[in-house]
């Protein structure tokens, strides 16, 4: 890795962070961007996949489980017979218990 791709690579987590830390839409490719792509929290790929759109909202939690931790995806079964509201309890309840993150309740409106 050169120089210029290491410093670009460092703006861009620091964009990316400071985005997140204070609620901002995060623009365009940049909301794909992880700072550590190895990450298997479910939270971090929601909030990654926050403004991404789906034709069945229960899809955005369903196709993050893949990278998600394995240990988390008995919590969150793809079921679509389940409501939107019981897909995104039951990832709230998982990433509560299994992630120790309380942080994801701000999302709860």
């Amino acid at each position: 890795m050169g120089e210029d791709t290491i410093i670009i690579d460092q703006l861009l987590s620091r964009l990316h962070a400071r985005c997140v830390k204070y609620g901002l839409k995060i623009p365009g490719p940049l909301s794909f961007y992880q700072t550590n792509n190895s990450t298997t929290d479910l939270y971090a790929w929601l909030l990654v996949a926050f403004d991404c759109t789906s034709t069945d909202p229960r899809d955005k939690v369903f196709a993050l489980l893949s990278p998600a931790d394995e240990s988390i995806r008995p919590a969150v079964l793809v079921d679509y017979s389940n409501s939107i509201k019981e897909v995104f309890t039951n990832a709230t309840s998982a990433i509560i218990e299994y992630e120790q993150r309380l942080d994801i309740l701000r999302y709860a409106s």
